[in-house]
């Protein structure tokens, strides 16, 4: 596969998905952890939590870095490599199972040659006026 501007913007997408995934895991983590502490932890506290992380991430990825969170530090680190590796591992080239170039019997469609239809004794070439012949001689036979 040639490495195109879709296959790059792909990337960048992903990669700021898995991102913003990992600001609000260590967002939660460190707010649930807090709350159980404190004893006042509820489904609408974390709901609230989880939909402002989501609404303001470059917010909520500065505190993250201002309270040094690990959690943050390790996951952003870990999509980085993960992007990496998708990026240096791609193939550039399509593989042989990919596009076969010698028969084209994958993924794409070619006329079959006479010597791979025609059968001798069984399977026989004929013009299209013989072909005419016949039927209307067949349809005469089946009128009697």
């Amino acid at each position: 596969m040639k490495k195109s501007t879709p296959f790059y913007i792909f990337i960048i997408i992903f990669w700021a998905f898995l991102e913003l995934l990992v600001i609000e895991i260590s967002s939660l983590i460190m707010f649930l952890a807090d709350h159980k502490k404190k004893g006042d932890l509820s489904i609408d506290l974390v709901k609230e939590k989880a939909i402002d992380t989501l609404q303001h991430p470059i917010s909520a990825m500065s505190r993250l870095i201002a309270e040094n969170n690990p959690i943050f530090y390790v996951g952003s680190a870990a999509v980085i490599i993960y992007i990496l590796i998708v990026l240096f591992k791609t193939p550039k080239e399509k593989q042989d199972w990919e596009a076969e170039t010698k028969n084209q019997t994958h993924g794409s469609a070619r006329y079959a040659t006479d010597s791979e239809i025609l059968i001798p004794g069984r399977i026989e070439k004929v013009s299209k006026k013989q072909m005419l012949k016949q039927f209307k001689k067949s349809l005469k036979k089946g009128n009697d």
